[in-house]
């Protein structure tokens, strides 16, 4: 599916930093939005989630979801 990426940096209330990426991706009119953040930096924030949801259970969630399923 087509769509962006964009990585943060997050301070946290505590002061530590973390990272995180924003995924949105789109199927004709549909929109699918997540949100990842942790410890590492943002190209292993972005490739731990890009895995997550390139994985068959989450691939055909995600068209399910996005087909009215």
């Amino acid at each position: 599916m087509p769509g962006r990426i964009r990585a943060y940096d997050l301070r946290m209330a505590d002061g530590s930093q973390r990272a995180a990426v924003g995924i949105a991706v789109s199927r004709r009119c549909d929109l699918l939005v997540a949100v990842a953040q942790g410890r590492g930096d943002a190209p292993e924030v972005r490739r731990v989630a890009l895995d997550f949801l390139a994985s068959s259970k989450m691939t055909s969630w995600m068209t399910a979801a996005m087909e009215g399923r």
